[in-house]
This record gives structure tokens, C-alpha cells and sequence, in this order.
């Protein structure tokens, strides 16, 4: 009995299973069944009053998405689920405006995707539009960009002047959602519009237009009970308010006497929206909304349907689009949110004279414009892979959609912007851009240390297996010692030229290595020991050494001299005479016991006694003496000392040597000087040097070239410090450089100048300093020297050398 029940229940059951299967197929279809593709049936290009038109014709509604390229200059429509069919190809035009149509499959079944790429001939204004099935892209030259929202606009008008021409009617009783009033208030410094509904007003769009400019607001669903299309305002902050119903919406436009949109809020309070222009309020912080939907090409619908379909589709246009300021619930004291018109895209005139700061971007890319919502990521790759030009490859977890809306930005600018928001990476080989995620990234690493890590694992395995060998290396070159000493240094890891079980050793009197380890090891150490026992590069030093010495020596002097006798009968008789042979004058008194006259003359002393210098010169003399052979009572005796020298000094120097690089090489020259030293030991004769010495070290590099460090000292005596030290003191002169020649030139050193001037003078005091007379009492010496050191340095490198280098 039971089981019949259970058989019944059962089969009860199913029926209801069936039934409901077939009421409501959705639940097994419904939402994963996918729209079905459509199909390009015409593409035509036709001369109209404006001037160029494409005309795209499907099977059904083309959704689509609008963007401009710079390289080529052209108009790219992409078109998902959507196939081209036999349309695929190009199409020559040639009309003046466009060039050719490019027509590609960039993807089949089960997810096409097609591209029409109109290629243009020049830089033309264009705008885009859909009506049902079809696709318009209008061309025209001189004329205001054209937008979806403009042509909208330009519809609303056109409906508008022809809705004046038929008669008033008594319309309809509306049902639904509606506007039913619109009141105007002119206050002190603003002006308020108010807009009444039967329900609330929170779902509505504004955007501004341009040329004029215009403040549109847009009630999805909404219809107009005003019974009025135009709204007259008259007022300096408004013109008037035009009305126009689609299937799908309310547009009201507000138009402007001076054409400048004015500060304007926008408050809503339940069923009631406020529109306040003029307002002076401080500006809120706005909320930008999300780009609007591309436009998909349809059907006439219900107002709902509409609001559904637009909600999905995705849009291109310039006008900037905004988030209206709602006001908040009621019992709470509403902000205003007050909106500053925005510029026009146009660039605006600057005066004469002021400059613009140019900044460089780092973005070099061509160009673009991008206005998606909740577009698949793998399809904007692919659409930046056709502009750039590179081949773009995602990996399997690059998943997700993005909303992105960029006008007018470098291709690379905005890959970089997409990648950064979506956690991904670039990695970019040739002209291969490979996107991945962050992770991926890390994980390729991880695995490339750890594959790494496996491969010196299974080395060091088999260099434990390894037999070892052992190899005996002739050093030709180098020293067997230095060569063993960088075979065994061991890097910061740890790691070397051996193996753990390698050794070397050296033997100094063969200049041999003997290295023991694997025989892969002992190949790699021979190629090195190759490459590091060459011969050392050798440099002839050739130094001239010219050293050049001008004198130049003066010398005045003068002797004179007299004698007075007087005689008398008298016991005393005096005179006078210079009695000082060495410079000064003499005189005395010389007694007479006969009371004859005793001259006093001695002919060979003088009064003044400053005879030339003949230290540095050779003076010739001219005397003259003045009295009698005979009974002199006075005599005079005069001479006058003058001499000259000049001289000129030239050694010249040629000393050359050999050296290896990084080698120092000395040159000396001069002498040593010996003096005296008293010890315990006794006394011993020590030297002191006191020579020219040149010091060069020169390196030879790869090129060619030479680089000296060249040092030079001077050492000359000097004078005794003290009388009783014996010992001279040195003057020192040293000059270091470090130059780089070529090959067989010259480097000159100069410089090392000395100049020595004296003037001395020996004068009685007083009477020297007698202008004219004074010379009468003095005497003068002039003493200049001049010496001049050149050093001329003419590095060569051997011949063998440079074959070698």
C-alpha cells in the first residue's frame, strides 16, 4: 500500500518538475545564455549637404565603442559580437575626406569582435550616431564638433519647430511619472527655477553643451503634464528652458543670454528639483559620475525598456558629464552644492608676449581616447596592442573589467594607468609586451632562484663525483706566487676557481703552477692563467732636460785723494792727507826740529776710498793727479772705477730609459755636497744631495694610450745658517702631475723660473746723498740673474708592445 502511495507521489512529481521547467526556462537558460552575434549586412559612404557619410548597417542593434587615432589619422569603431561576414577587407573611398575603410575580424565564434577603422585624408570634425540598426559617422569640415549629446540636442529642436506648426490639440490624459509644473523666482542676486513631480526626482543626468553653451537635465522614464514646450524667462541669468520627450526621457535645456553658463546648484527635495543660478554660495566638493554608457543603436521602446537598455550601453562624447548635488532627508538643513561652469575644450587666445610653460612627459606614445564601462580587460590589451603596434600577451589570471574614460592621453600613459589600478605588470622583451599580475611575477621568480639553486646542487653532486686530475702550468710572464694567490681567493658566497677539493700550489725556481682538481675546473683556470700571463707592456722614457741662465752685472767706483803742506819758521808745521788706505780720510800734525818744511804727501792714500766691486765684474780704471814735480804745496790724486758684465748659460740634458708599466723610472741630476760631521766616532764627511730629479710611472691602456704620474724635484744649495755649523741648507722645488698621452707625443714642463736681482751701494753718510756731488762719496754695484728649467718628456711604447696591445 505504501508503495503505491510512494509511486504516485512520485510520479506526481515529475509532471509538476516538467511544467515548471517549461513555465520558466530562464532558470536553466536564462541567465547564462548569451546574445546571439550580429552581423554587418552594408557599409556605405555617401555625399550629404554637411559632407561625408558612413552608413553601417547590421542584422540588429550595434553596440559599439568610438575612439580617434593620431598614427594613422583615423576613426576606430569596435563592435563586439559582431561579425563582418563578407564585408571583411578594405574599401577604397578617396574622396577628398577619407581615404579607405579597413574592415577586421579581430576575433571569431564564440566571441567575435569586429574593428572598422575609417582612414582619413585629413584632420575633419566628426560625430557618431545610431538609429535602430544602423550606425551614421557624419564628416564635415570648419564646424563644431558633433556629439551624441549635440545630436540629441539638434532632434529635440527640430521636434520642437515642428511641433509649433501643427494645432493645439486638448492632449491626452497622461499616465505614469510626470513634470507637472515649472516655477520661476527672480530673487536679489539669484535666480530660482523649481520642478514639480508627481513622484521623486532623484533619478535625473546633467551634463553641459558647448556652442552655445547649454545646461541640460535628462529624467529617465519621466513625461511632460505641463503642457508647455518652451518656458520664457527673459532674465539676465536665464534666457529660457525648452522641453523635449524622447521614448525614454525628459530633456530639458536651459539656455543663456550673454552665452556663459552662470554658477549654478542643484537641490532636490522629495518630489521637487531646485535649480539656482547665480547662487554665491562657497562651491561643495562634487562626486564625478561614471563616464555615460555607450549609446546602442535600437528600437523604438517603453520608457522603462529604455532606461534599462541605455543603463547597459556605452557612449563617446566631449561634453563632460556630472553627478547632480541632492539635497538630504528631509529634517536635515540641505548643503548647497554650488557648480563653476567649466572651461570651454577649446584653447582660449592668450595675449601677445606671455609664454606657456611647457612640461615634457615622459609618455612618448601616440595619442587616444577611451570611454568604457565595465569593458572586458583582455579586449582593451588588444586595443592598445593595434595602436602601439606590439604584440600583447596576458597570462591565464589576468581577469576582470574595468570603467575607464581617458580623452586625448599617450597610449602608454594610459597601459601604465590600467595596469597600476588593476595590480598588474609589464614585462616587456623586443617588441613582446607580456602582462601578468604581481604574483605571477613573484612566483616566476621564486621558481627561476629555485631552479638556480637545484642546478649548483647538482653540480657540486657531480664535481663530488668527479675524479680529479692534476696539471702543471709554465708562467712565462708572470710570477708563478701572484698567479696562486688569485686561484685561491674566494668571493663574498663563498665561491672560487676551485672546487672544495682543488688545490694549487706554486714552485718559484721553475715559475710553475701545479693544480689539482676536476677536469672541467682545471679548463676553466688554464683559460684565465691564459688571458692573465701576456708580457708587460714596456715605455721608452726619453727626457731632454734644458736649463738656461742669463747675467747681468754693473759696477761704479771712485778714489780720490790730496795732500796741503804748509812750511813756515816755526816749530810746528800741520797738513793734511788721506793717511787710510782701506776708505776714509787722514790727517795729523808732524813736528819739524830744523824749522824746514816737511811736506806731509803720501801719494798712495786716499780720502775717499770706494773703488768698484769686482766680485761679479771686471772694472777697468782712469786716474788723474793734479801738482808739482817740486815744492808741491798741494796735491791732488782722482780715480774713477767702471764695469759691465753680461753672460748667457745654456745645459742641455738627453737622458732615455726603459721601464715596464706601473714601473717607477728615475732621472738625477746634479750634485752632492759634502760637509763635516763630528761624532764619538770622529769626524766624518757626510753629502748632501742637491739635484734635479725626475719621477715617472707610466701605465699603458687598452687603447693605446699612456698615462704618466710624473713628479719633478729641484734641490739647490742653499746658505750656512749658522758659522759654526758647516752644513749648507737645501732649497726644495717639487711639482706631481698625472697626465694622459698618446703614443710618441710630448709633455712639457715648465714653469720652474727664478729670477735674482741686487743693487747695493757703499756711500760716506751725508755726503753720498749730495745730488751730482754725492758720487764724489759713494759707490754702486748692479747684479740680475735670471734661470729657466724645461722639462720635455716623450713617452714611446715599444714595438712589440704594440703589436701585443
Amino acid at each position: 500500500m505504501k508503495s503505491k502511495l510512494f509511486q504516485k507521489f512520485y510520479h506526481h512529481l515529475s509532471e509538476w518538475a516538467i511544467i515548471l521547467f517549461l513555465i520558466f526556462p530562464s532558470f536553466s537558460q536564462g541567465e547564462i545564455q548569451k546574445p546571439e552575434p550580429l552581423t554587418i549586412n552594408k557599409i556605405e559612404v555617401m555625399k550629404v549637404a554637411e559632407g561625408t557619410r558612413v552608413f553601417i548597417e547590421g542584422t540588429g542593434p550595434l553596440e559599439y565603442s568610438a575612439f580617434q587615432r593620431t598614427k594613422p589619422l583615423s576613426v576606430v569603431l569596435d563592435l563586439p559580437q559582431t561579425l563582418l561576414g563578407k564585408l571583411a577587407g578594405s574599401i577604397q573611398v578617396q574622396d577628398g575626406v577619407i581615404k579607405s575603410i579597413q574592415n577586421k575580424q579581430l576575433a571569431a565564434l564564440p566571441h567575435p569582435y569586429a574593428r572598422v577603422e575609417i582612414i582619413l585624408e585629413k584632420p575633419v570634425e566628426y560625430a557618431v550616431d545610431s538609429v535602430e540598426n544602423n550606425i551614421i559617422i557624419d564628416f564635415g569640415e570648419n564646424k563644431p564638433t558633433l556629439t551624441v549629446a549635440t545630436i540629441e540636442e539638434k532632434r529635440e529642436e527640430k521636434r520642437i519647430e515642428e511641433t509649433k506648426e501643427v494645432p493645439v490639440q486638448k492632449p491626452a490624459p497622461l499616465k505614469g511619472k510626470l513634470i507637472k509644473e515649472i516655477q520661476v523666482a527672480a530673487q536679489t542676486n539669484f535666480l530660482e527655477v523649481g520642478i514639480t513631480g508627481t513622484e521623486s526626482l532623484a533619478d535625473f543626468r546633467s551634463f553641459r553643451l558647448i556652442n552655445p553653451p547649454r545646461l541640460v537635465l535628462d529624467f529617465p522614464g519621466l513625461k511632460n503634464a505641463t503642457g508647455k514646450r518652451k518656458v520664457e524667462v527673459g532674465s539676465p541669468w536665464l534666457q529660457e528652458i525648452r522641453l523635449g520627450e524622447y521614448p525614454e526621457k525628459l530633456r530639458m535645456v536651459f539656455t543663456f543670454p550673454d552665452k556663459k553658463i552662470p554658477p549654478y546648484t542643484l537641490q532636490k527635495e522629495e518630489k521637487e528639483l531646485r535649480v539656482i543660478l547665480g547662487a554665491k554660495e562657497e562651491p561643495a566638493p562634487l562626486i564625478a559620475a561614471p563616464p555615460p554608457p555607450v549609446k546602442v543603436a535600437e528600437k523604438p521602446k517603453t520608457a522603462e525598456e529604455g532606461v534599462k537598455k541605455e543603463a547597459q550601453a556605452k557612449e563617446i562624447k566631449k561634453e563632460e558629464t556630472e553627478k547632480p548635488a541632492l539635497a538630504p532627508p528631509p529634517g536635515e538643513k540641505p548643503l548647497a552644492q554650488t557648480q563653476t561652469p567649466e572651461k570651454s575644450p577649446l584653447p582660449e587666445a592668450k595675449p601677445q608676449g606671455e609664454s606657456e610653460k611647457v612640461q615634457v612627459s615622459p609618455y612618448k606614445g601616440a595619442k587616444i581616447s577611451l570611454d568604457f564601462k565595465d569593458a572586458d580587460l583582455h579586449n582593451i590589451f588588444r586595443l592598445l596592442a593595434e595602436v602601439s603596434n606590439l604584440n600583447i600577451i596576458t597570462t591565464d589570471d589576468v581577469k576582470g573589467k574595468i570603467t575607464i574614460r581617458m580623452v586625448n592621453v599617450p597610449w602608454d600613459q594610459a597601459l601604465d594607468v590600467i595596469l597600476t589600478t588593476k595590480n598588474l605588470v609589464k614585462i616587456e622583451e623586443g617588441n613582446v609586451l607580456r602582462i601578468t599580475t604581481a604574483e605571477s611575477v613573484r612566483k616566476e621568480r621564486e621558481e627561476k632562484q629555485k631552479e638556480e639553486d637545484l642546478l649548483v646542487k647538482v653540480k657540486e653532486s657531480r664535481e663530488k663525483l668527479e675524479p680529479l686530475t692534476t696539471e702543471t702550468i709554465r708562467v712565462n710572464y708572470a710570477k708563478a706566487a701572484d698567479l696562486q694567490k688569485l686561484i685561491r681567493e674566494k668571493d663574498e658566497k663563498g665561491k672560487g676557481f676551485l672546487s672544495p677539493r682543488g688545490s694549487v700550489k706554486a714552485d718559484e725556481r721553475t715559475n710553475t703552477l701545479i693544480i689539482q682538481d676536476t677536469k672541467q675546473n682545471i679548463e676553466e683556470i688554464i683559460n684565465l692563467i691564459k688571458k692573465l700571463d701576456s708580457p708587460t707592456p714596456q715605455v721608452l722614457i726619453e727626457a731632454r732636460v734644458v736649463q738656461a741662465q742669463t747675467t747681468f752685472a754693473r759696477s761704479l767706483g771712485i778714489q780720490w785723494g790730496g795732500s796741503y803742506n804748509q812750511t813756515g819758521g816755526g816749530q810746528w808745521h800741520w797738513g793734511l792727507t788721506g793717511n787710510n788706505p782701506s776708505a776714509s780720510a787722514g790727517w795729523g800734525f808732524t813736528p819739524s826740529a830744523t824749522g824746514t818744511s816737511t811736506p806731509l804727501i803720501m801719494p798712495s792714500n786716499f780720502v775717499v776710498n770706494f773703488p768698484a766691486a769686482t766680485g761679479n765684474t771686471q772694472v777697468g780704471g782712469l786716474g788723474i793727479s793734479f801738482g808739482k814735480l817740486t815744492g808741491n804745496l798741494v796735491n791732488l790724486d782722482l780715480r774713477l772705477q767702471l764695469g759691465e758684465t753680461e753672460g748667457q748659460t745654456k745645459v742641455i740634458a738627453r737622458p732615455k730609459l726603459a721601464t715596464l708599466t706601473n714601473t717607477p723610472a728615475h732621472i738625477k741630476q746634479g750634485e752632492l755636497i759634502p760637509y763635516e760631521t763630528t761624532s764619538q766616532a770622529g769626524t766624518q764627511v757626510q753629502f748632501i744631495d742637491a739635484v734635479l730629479m725626475l719621477e715617472v710611472t707610466p701605465q699603458v691602456t687598452p687603447d693605446g694610450s699612456i698615462k704618466m704620474t710624473v713628479k719633478v724635484t729641484r734641490d739647490s744649495r742653499g746658505t750656512f745658517r749658522s758659522p759654526s755649523m758647516q752644513v749648507p741648507s737645501i732649497d726644495k722645488r717639487e711639482a706631481k702631475t698625472e697626465v694622459l698621452v698618446k703614443d710618441g707625443e710630448t709633455l712639457v714642463i715648465g714653469g720652474i723660473y727664478e729670477s735674482e736681482n741686487q743693487e747695493s751701494e757703499t756711500r760716506i753718510p751725508w755726503l753720498g746723498k749730495i745730488p751730482i756731488l754725492g758720487w764724489l762719496f759713494k759707490n754702486k754695484e748692479v747684479y740680475n740673474t735670471k734661470k729657466e728649467l724645461l722639462i720635455f718628456i716623450t713617452p714611446t711604447l715599444l714595438q712589440g708592445m704594440k703589436a701585443e696591445s
